[in-house]
């Protein structure tokens, strides 16, 4: 695993945009033409806990493990994450640390929430008797977290961008984040014996 994360620097792997306009993301990736793994950072996504996780991907991208089931796709990258988090405590103030800890809580309880709004709204589109229209989406979206009790008034935000982009382009992917992040969970617990 050293081997593979030490790769990103010796390889020259990784692009850091220095640019406002670039992309607004961070990612890895894998290209066929260099038969390459590669992470990008776009300018306001080059924190280290960004870093770490598409390390993660990095790592999975160069075949340390080929034969992981796509529904932990994000098993190495959260994994990192919290690997990582296990590794400071102790080398930085317990109230940082702390903080640390309960975003990445957070975070992990978000995407739960995300995966059951999703999977309700995919529910409903899918099982519908009479199709539902592209602009109807909007409304089924908005009766669904309405039901779970949440503000709906930032609804257009938070469908545009997200939402959107994983019901319509990969489908089930909330899945996929949801069951890697519980077991990346389970890795702090076992870092922490």
């Amino acid at each position: 695993l050293e081997v593979k994360m030490n790769a990103v620097y010796d390889k020259k792997a990784s692009v850091f945009a220095t640019s406002t306009r670039s992309q607004g993301t961070a990612f890895a990736n894998y290209s066929g033409y260099y038969e390459e793994a590669f992470t990008f950072f776009g300018k306001s996504y080059q924190d280290v806990f960004t870093f770490i996780h598409e390390l993660g991907h990095y790592v999975s991208f160069s075949g340390y493990d080929a034969g992981m089931p796509y529904d932990f796709a994000e098993t190495h990258s959260q994994g990192n994450e919290w690997m990582f988090l296990s590794y400071l405590e102790g080398k930085i103030s317990a109230k940082v640390y702390d903080y640390l800890l309960y975003e990445n809580l957070n975070s992990a309880m978000m995407s739960m929430l995300l995966g059951m709004l999703i999977d309700e709204f995919e529910y409903r589109v899918y099982t519908a008797e009479t199709p539902y229209t592209a602009e109807e989406y909007k409304d089924v979206f908005i009766s669904v977290l309405e039901e779970f009790g949440l503000d709906a008034s930032a609804v257009d935000a938070y469908y545009k961008r997200y939402a959107q982009y994983v019901i319509i382009n990969s489908p089930c992917y909330y899945l996929n984040y949801v069951t890697s992040s519980m077991a990346s969970v389970g890795f702090y617990t076992l870092a922490k014996t």
